[in-house]
């Protein structure tokens, strides 16, 4: 601000701010980065009761990769930015039903925000990344895993370089999307937690260290989350990453106790935002 009583101080001291010598508040920037979002899958647990009955096909049940390839492009799960998590249990009565059987299939997004040609070392301010529920399954209930708000969504995860897969390490399997990511991944730490019941504010319990989080309803009865990375961003550039990776984990991955009964869909579309870097 120039000074009004005094102009040639003003001006000087306008000058000295313009040109970056002293006394001037750092100018920042933002950048925002597009996630490259794809959906994985596996097939985790099944049963049949009594455990000697003779197992029968069951036609209606597709694996993950065959039900994601029914989907059209222009459905939400496979719009750019968008993925599945939760799980699906399938379930079926041999005719007479003398035999039941179960399948549990679970879903995790794999999110990757490329950081290649940033030079940001040293200079990053904040960094901020958002994700909401777009469509919840018919399986929500107030009594489950499987929420009203959030669905199947669970806590999400940083995924540490490098980003392969040890032998063995995770079924999970790349069933493809718009966005390009390399070999599918293990996550290797949790970030936050959501909670059940879902309560919008911030989110404190759980939340490692250096991250901020806070969640409010998104107005179509969903949830979203705003969550600061800083810590793990600045990390990345003073490693040197190309790429920062995030895992949304279900809400509900254990096996089950007791044998099911019935199909419970609690697959969950969720939308991820831009990774918005304000940086000097």
């Amino acid at each position: 601000m120039c000074l009004r009583d005094y102009p040639l101080v003003a001006f000087a001291l306008c000058v000295v701010c313009v040109f970056g010598l002293t006394g001037c508040p750092p100018k920042t920037l933002t950048t925002a980065v597009t996630p490259a979002v794809v959906t994985m899958g596996e097939i985790h647990s099944e049963g049949i009761n009594p455990e000697n009955c003779n197992d029968w096909t069951s036609p209606s049940w597709s694996t993950p990769q065959q039900w994601w390839n029914s989907l059209q492009p222009t459905q939400l799960p496979k719009v750019v930015g968008n993925g599945v998590v939760g799980s699906n249990i399938l379930f079926d009565t041999r005719p007479g039903g003398a035999c039941t059987k179960f399948r549990q299939d679970l879903y995790r997004p794999g999110v990757t925000y490329s950081l290649a040609g940033l030079n940001l070392k040293g200079l990053v301010q904040s960094a901020t990344l958002t994700f909401s529920a777009v469509v919840l399954p018919s399986g929500v209930s107030t009594t489950g895993l499987c929420q009203p708000v959030t669905g199947g969504g669970g806590s999400l995860l940083i995924v540490r370089p490098p980003a392969a897969v040890p032998a063995g390490a995770s079924a999970f399997a790349d069933l493809g999307g718009p966005g390009p990511l390399a070999t599918p991944f293990p996550a290797s730490g949790t970030v936050f937690g959501m909670t059940f019941p879902w309560i919008p504010g911030p989110i404190t319990a759980g939340v490692q260290t250096g991250v901020t989080v806070s969640t409010q309803a998104s107005g179509t009865g969903t949830a979203s989350f705003t969550v600061d990375v800083t810590s793990y961003i600045n990390g990345s550039f003073n490693r040197g990453d190309s790429s920062i990776a995030f895992m949304l984990s279900g809400s509900d991955e254990n096996a089950p106790a007791v044998f099911p009964p019935g199909a419970l869909d609690c697959r969950t579309v969720y939308s991820f935002g831009n990774l918005t870097i304000v940086h000097l």
